[in-house]
């Protein structure tokens, strides 16, 4: 019993450096760098710059953001389905329209959505919406069927990563929308 207390305890006392050095901070970012099966995504988010919203001014991890990662099978998927022209050279401004209708202010964590809650994403046009069916997550918003979220997201020190099978697309309409 005394060993359990101790160990839930310890759980909640605030971390610090070792002995073999400061704590590592792992960014939204820095993980996403990593990640090959999204590592389509993460090239288009280094093309348009939108990596830096992950990382923060100065490198420092931006605090409290979501991304919904697709990977690259939806990239390929989205290349060949007549979208390849978001990714040309000169495209930038669109790519990153569209990229910014994946990434949310605020750290979510699956459990803590709820059904019919509003996700602000950082393309300033348009909004994601959390359905709950039968212990079920989807997505709505866009132009994209509603999409489930099947794997619990990885959970990084400034926000989570879930990754999804499909490209997230904001109505034409607000395709051309300011990027916050």
């Amino acid at each position: 019993m005394l060993a359990f207390l101790l160990l839930v305890l310890t759980a909640f006392m605030p971390l610090a450096p070792t002995s073999r050095g400061p704590l590592r901070v792992v960014s939204v970012s820095q993980t996403l760098a990593k990640m090959t099966d999204n590592s389509a995504y993460f090239e288009a988010l280094v093309a348009t710059k939108l990596e830096s919203m992950l990382d923060g001014p100065g490198g420092k991890p931006y605090p409290n953001i979501s991304v919904f990662a697709p990977t690259n099978e939806a990239v390929k998927r989205l290349k060949t389905g007549g979208m390849a022209y978001l990714f040309a050279k000169g495209q930038e401004r669109k790519l990153s329209s569209v990229l910014s209708f994946s990434m949310v202010s605020g750290a979510t964590q699956q459990l803590a959505l709820s059904d019919g809650q509003v996700l602000h994403t950082t393309h300033g046009g348009m909004n994601l919406h959390v359905v709950q069916r039968g212990g079920r997550t989807w997505l709505t918003g866009g132009t994209a069927e509603p999409l489930e979220l099947k794997v619990k997201p990885i959970v990084c020190d400034n926000g989570s990563i879930y990754v999804i099978d499909e490209v997230l697309l904001p109505l034409a309409r607000f395709a051309e929308a300011p990027v916050k």
